[in-house]
């Protein structure tokens, strides 16, 4: 298998892509090089690669690059794919939540919540509240977490309510087997010639 560098949006991502990783295939999060960008837009800076990717490139290691759809995942997909090609740098690109419509790795997030009673109340609130037109999506799945840690010391609580401390492999929280993970799963396995764990 080809080493390879994962650069992702931040923190979050990073940190879901981790477990996913350890969950789904077995393989160590600390032997993964992973690189958060900061946003979606991160992996360049006035038009050329940033020095992470052109180093990555340099050093022979293939490029993965996982970021947000947001509200248009055509749009999203051809300018990225635009840049890596004037880059002349290949890329393997998955745009959360599913690579095929808008959206970002909140609403994945949401998709594989293990409790839908509480996704359902934060539904309801939201839309109260949607004459602001504020997005809720990191809102949701923060109050989502603080409402199931709750039982926890103060402390702990708070480190597992970061992003970089979340931990998705908890069973009780998150579905890492669910359905809206499929393409995700495609797209890394035959990336990375890597079988599922336990297969």
């Amino acid at each position: 298998m080809q080493p390879f560098t994962i650069f992702a949006e931040g923190k979050s991502d990073t940190k879901f892509i981790a477990d996913y990783l350890k969950t789904i295939f077995g393989l160590d999060p600390g032997n993964v090089a992973f690189v958060p960008l900061g946003s979606w837009s991160g992996y360049k800076t006035e038009g050329k690669p940033t020095a992470a990717i052109r180093q990555a490139h340099d050093s022979g290691k293939r490029i993965i690059l996982i970021a947000d759809a947001d509200n248009n995942f055509e749009d999203r997909q051809k300018e990225v794919l635009s840049d890596f090609d004037r880059f002349k740098i290949p890329v393997a690109l998955f745009l959360f939540p599913n690579h095929q419509q808008p959206g970002n790795l909140e609403d994945l997030l949401t998709d594989i919540a293990v409790r839908r009673d509480l996704m359902a109340c934060f539904f309801e609130y939201e839309k109260c509240v949607a004459q602001y037109r504020k997005k809720l999506g990191h809102a949701r799945i923060y109050a989502y977490l603080d409402m199931l840690l709750s039982d926890r010391p103060k402390q702990e609580r708070e480190k597992l309510l970061k992003a970089e401390h979340r931990d998705y492999t908890i069973e009780q929280h998150w579905n890492l087997h669910h359905h809206a993970l499929q393409s995700f799963k495609t797209f890394l396995s035959s990336l990375l010639s890597l079988p599922s764990a336990g297969e």
